[in-house]
């Protein structure tokens, strides 16, 4: 185990991968707050309308 993760981190192709990792991870965190506000106020102004749409009477 521990020498698979030594080659891992002294191979270029290994540490590029551990890179890449760590920025989606980094811009996931980073992200996501302002992604749940968002589903929050869209499922808000969401429950508004169908409110609104369950208020006009139909034919």
């Amino acid at each position: 185990m521990f020498g698979l993760l030594k080659r891992i981190w002294h191979d270029e192709r290994g540490s590029h991968f551990l890179e890449v990792a760590l920025y989606i991870i980094l811009f996931t965190l980073a992200v996501a707050p302002f992604v749940s506000g968002l589903a929050g106020e869209i499922g808000a102004k969401m429950q508004e309308m169908r409110d609104k749409i369950g208020q006009v009477g139909g034919p």
